[in-house]
């Protein structure tokens, strides 16, 4: 019986742990959102931003129907001498590219 509920703690506290850690979800746009929001936000991240307008209407009144993501945006950290050693450096996400549909 005692095993039974040390076994219940640990695993009670194991999930409470991982609950605590995990990354908060960043909200980003959906369909049905304002255009010039959705791309404010998106930029506003450091996302580079490319958009499709199926309509006549400006941005300011259009609505996003659909958001394609794509590559990240990637630079280059560490050593910036071309005759350094190539071992300092990194290529690090500091972005993405998100293809817009407005309408």
């Amino acid at each position: 019986m005692k095993k039974t509920n040390v076994i219940a703690g640990l695993a009670g506290g194991l999930s409470a742990a991982a609950l605590l850690l995990a990354a908060p979800a960043v909200a980003e746009p959906v369909v049905g959102d304002n255009a010039a929001d959705a791309v404010a936000e998106l930029k506003g991240s450091g996302n580079r931003v490319y958009v499709e307008n199926l309509s006549d209407a400006p941005l300011a009144e259009a609505q996003v129907v659909a958001i394609t993501p794509g590559p990240d945006i990637r630079e280059t950290i560490g050593v910036q001498d071309p005759y350094a050693n190539n071992e300092n450096r990194q290529d690090v996400p500091v972005g993405q590219v998100y293809y817009l549909t407005v309408e």
